[in-house]
């Protein structure tokens, strides 16, 4: 553009990249967490004052990182549940086959993609700790 010359133009027929992806609608998980206080707390630190501040941030839809489902295009969005609310109970038991679990930063210079084999029991999937064993390349 500063040159006054050249083409501007953007001729999709050229450029144009085909793309499919088969995408869940209307999907809800329900997520289970739990803390454990590690040495690195302080003397002021307890149980209760962290689960408070969870409790305040996920009633607010606030996080750290946005959650995604598979990859960041897929935001995954949430609510928290109030206590004393039930959820319907999902009975679905199966096979799941080989799931992303983490990109590993920490070993190689380039990002090395970790996989575990995922179960779904009575409708309960658990993931494994990153550093677990399960967790394979």
């Amino acid at each position: 553009m500063k040159r006054g010359a050249g083409s501007l133009g953007l001729y999709i027929e050229e450029d144009r990249q085909q793309r499919a992806a088969l995408i869940l609608r209307n999907v809800d998980y329900l997520i289970h967490a739990r803390f454990h206080m590690t040495a690195r707390a302080g003397a002021d630190d307890n149980a209760g004052k962290f689960a408070e501040m969870f409790r305040r941030r996920a009633e607010r839809g606030q996080c750290a990182w946005q959650p995604y489902l598979g990859c960041r295009e897929f935001a995954a969005f949430f609510a928290l549940v109030p206590d004393g609310e039930s959820l319907p109970a999902v009975e679905d038991t199966r096979e799941l086959g080989w799931m992303l679990h983490d990109l590993d930063y920490d070993t190689h210079s380039t990002p090395t993609p970790q996989f575990f084999r995922a179960h779904l029991n009575a409708g309960r999937m658990d993931i494994p700790p990153r550093k677990r064993v399960e967790v394979g390349e």
